[in-house]
């Protein structure tokens, strides 16, 4: 199936979509996943690994934590199953939430790297 999918940082969840592939409309709300209250999920990337599995990376912009999740397709949508979360500035470098707000992520080709991007003017090292 095809599937939007739509991050609701006030809503601390992602939110999957589907829609008719030939008139985009009707967008029908299929399932959530939900995050911890204080996540605000802002931007992620999907990445489909060497054994065919799917993950959602996203950065967590009120909690300054990347999120890792492995997704299955159901017959309702998508399953999630959170694979791992680390700070979004790396450890040791922890930023208290809400104060160096992460505004995107990418990441390499080679997978070696997840790369947070945080606003210049945000960080007082």
């Amino acid at each position: 199936g095809k599937y939007l999918i739509m991050n609701d940082l006030g809503g601390d969840m992602v939110r999957v979509f589907t829609y008719d592939t030939e008139t985009l409309a009707p967008v029908t709300e299929v399932s959530q996943l939900l995050t911890e209250a204080g996540v605000g999920p802002r931007h992620g990337r999907f990445l489909t690994a060497a054994s065919g599995k799917l993950y959602y990376f996203f950065v967590g912009e009120l909690s300054q934590k990347v999120y890792s999740y492995e997704i299955a397709y159901t017959e309702g949508g998508m399953s999630w199953t959170k694979v791992f979360e680390i700070p979004a500035l790396g450890v040791g470098n922890e930023r208290a939430p809400q104060t160096a707000p992460t505004s995107g992520i990418e990441l390499t080709v080679s997978l070696s790297f997840c790369c947070t991007l945080v606003p210049k003017a945000e960080l007082s090292l």
